[in-house]
């Protein structure tokens, strides 16, 4: 549903109320309202309205608590690509370690040579590549910044020649909302992942490990700050959880694979 862009979900970081609970439900032509003591709703009253007054007050209130609530989820999809820019060049600048576990392998890890090698493969019209250049460049400036105060932990598929023959990677081009695939050749993917460990020895705060937990799926974790899922296709997008309880949840599962 996420996914979708359909639901939006908000929670209130400081709730204390643990005597009295309210319902304030609402659209566009009825609104659901109610009171309670916390553990007796079979003794709440509750009260359905299709009077035009009543429905706009609940509006306005729902609209005043959204002012309060912090978002539990945003949605990124193409329509927002600029937002989701402007969130990802913010990372760098926040302190925190970041895991990422990759379905293919970092983008910003890719030398130049090969990504022209490989789009020039792909035949893609001098348009795409210039935008793709763009978008390495951009997502290696921001790996650099992250680098310099962060330690970075990149979870990468390591994968036989078999298992790439089943499913081969994508270029991982999300961050870009670029969906043609652009696919790697076996060749290509063991030449990158190699440039990753080389890269690896010369950088101490580079941890690379490898395993693929998923596919189609990428994960980064800014440690006690927030979770981003961001999907390969169908579409393609990105969710970016806040709630304390959930992002360390995620956490301790994900940093359980290293």
């Amino acid at each position: 549903m996420y996914m979708t862009g359909l639901l939006s979900s908000y929670y209130f970081r400081n709730n204390s109320t643990e005597i009295y609970r309210h319902m304030n439900y609402v659209s566009g032509e009825a609104a659901l309202t109610g009171e309670c003591i916390t553990g007796y709703h079979n003794d709440g009253v509750y009260h359905l309205s299709t009077n035009p007054e009543e429905v706009a007050y609940t509006r306005k209130k729902a609209d005043h608590l959204l002012e309060k609530a912090i978002p539990l989820v945003n949605f990124y999809d193409k329509t927002k690509q600029q937002e989701f820019e402007r969130f990802l060049t913010a990372i760098p600048e926040q302190s925190g370690d970041i895991l990422t576990v990759h379905s293919s392998l970092p983008f910003h890890s890719m030398p130049e040579g090969m990504l022209q090698s490989i789009l020039n493969r792909h035949n893609l019209p001098d348009h795409e590549k210039n935008y793709l250049f763009r978008l390495h460049e951009q997502e290696n400036n921001r790996f650099r910044q992250a680098m310099k105060k962060d330690n970075l932990i990149e979870i990468v598929p390591e994968l036989t020649q078999a298992q790439f023959t089943v499913n081969p990677l994508r270029v991982s081009l999300m961050n870009g909302f670029y969906e043609t695939p652009i696919v790697y050749t076996y060749q290509e993917y063991c030449e990158h992942l190699e440039v990753l460990r080389n890269f690896e020895n010369h950088h101490h705060r580079l941890i690379l490990k490898e395993s693929r937990p998923f596919q189609n799926m990428k994960i980064t974790l800014k440690k006690k700050q927030y979770a981003i899922f961001s999907k390969e296709n169908n579409p393609m997008a990105h969710l970016v959880l806040y709630h304390p309880a959930m992002v360390a949840s995620i956490e301790r599962y994900f940093y359980s694979l290293i």
